[in-house]
């Protein structure tokens, strides 16, 4: 995670697509970044909930795996 806060490797196939980009990464925890896109909007102007969650899920996940082992290449709902 650090590596990709650092811009030391390529971006994920989900930054192109959102935005989503990720900030800060320390043990326990991540910060993310995401813009509010124009095209995720709902015809009355609102978010819908999936775009919080879309945006909520990726500092989740990685802050998750960040307390598994290093070697471990688990998912965030399998790892300890």
């Amino acid at each position: 995670m650090g590596s990709r806060v650092r811009q030391m490797v390529p971006r994920p196939p989900i930054h192109h697509l959102f935005g989503l980009t990720p900030e800060e990464s320390g043990p326990g925890y991540s910060i993310f970044s995401m813009p509010s896109s124009p095209w995720l909007l709902t015809t009355p102007s609102l978010y819908f909930a999936g775009v919080s969650a879309l945006a909520n899920d990726a500092p989740l996940g990685s802050a998750i795996c960040r307390r598994c082992r290093p070697a471990s290449t688990a998912s965030p709902p399998s790892c300890p």
